[in-house]
């Protein structure tokens, strides 16, 4: 990976209703969350876009419908993501790429 790593901000600074997740994010490991993990050898980097504001109505988040004619996951919700490719600056600019084709 190349660039610098993206800044963090801190808890402070962010809106009330972001503070519990950001908490709960800085010490969570990735076993308590999914199955799915890494493989210890082998795989491929990726990146996905976690996209979190402040809506109308409360908090939104970004989610895309995967294509119903995917061989894996078809149908189901995602966040905007794929594979980091040679091109990309690291994994922040694989996500932001993937969103924007994603989702225009």
């Amino acid at each position: 990976m190349s660039g610098p790593a993206p800044a963090l901000a801190a808890i402070g600074d962010l809106p009330d209703w972001l503070r519990p997740l950001a908490q709960v994010a800085a010490r969570v490991r990735p076993e308590e969350i999914s199955r799915f993990l890494p493989p210890a050898t082998g795989g491929r980097p990726g990146a996905v876009l976690i996209l979190l504001g402040e809506g109308e109505s409360g908090p939104d988040l970004l989610l895309i419908e995967r294509a119903p004619d995917m061989r894996s996951h078809a149908g189901q919700p995602a966040f905007p993501g794929g594979a980091v490719d040679p091109g990309d600056d690291g994994p922040v600019a694989a996500a932001l790429r993937e969103a924007h084709e994603e989702t225009g």
